[in-house]
């Protein structure tokens, strides 16, 4: 696992996605990182020690996710889940998914300006007939 950590890693590199790969891996395998040093897990698959604060923050997110009920699940349908290789990230379809974590807008949500916008127009409308 540690090595499929690394090649994943340093292969995103070329990407300018490295961190976010690192993030990806450390919160993917998240139960299975718990328990090993951070720095040691850096040293490890060869990026700088200042990674380990960002593999605490992850082995964290993922400990809050799971508390949460919201941890990431394994998708092994390999029509929606493809790996490019030249990179090594992961790719979705297309198909647009709702985020129970966000609320859809709200339909007339700018009303409250243009109601504004109109009382003022009919201030200054009155003003000019008083003249």
């Amino acid at each position: 696992m540690i090595e499929q950590i690394k090649a994943a890693v340093h292969r995103a590199a070329g990407n300018n996605q490295k961190i976010a790969m690192f993030h990806f891996q450390v919160l993917k395998n998240a139960n299975e990182l718990a328990g090993i040093d951070p720095k040691g897990f850096c040293k490890e698959i060869s990026v700088p020690e200042t990674y380990a604060t960002e593999f605490t923050k992850m082995i964290a997110l993922a400990r809050l996710m799971k508390e949460q009920g919201t941890e990431p699940k394994e998708n092994n349908d390999a029509s929606t889940t493809t790996q490019r290789p030249e990179s090594g990230t992961l790719e979705k379809n297309d198909k647009l998914q709702a985020d129970p974590a966000h609320s859809a807008p709200v339909q007339g949500s700018d009303s409250g300006r243009a109601e504004g916008e109109t009382a003022r127009e009919t201030k200054q409308e009155a003003r000019k007939e008083e003249k």
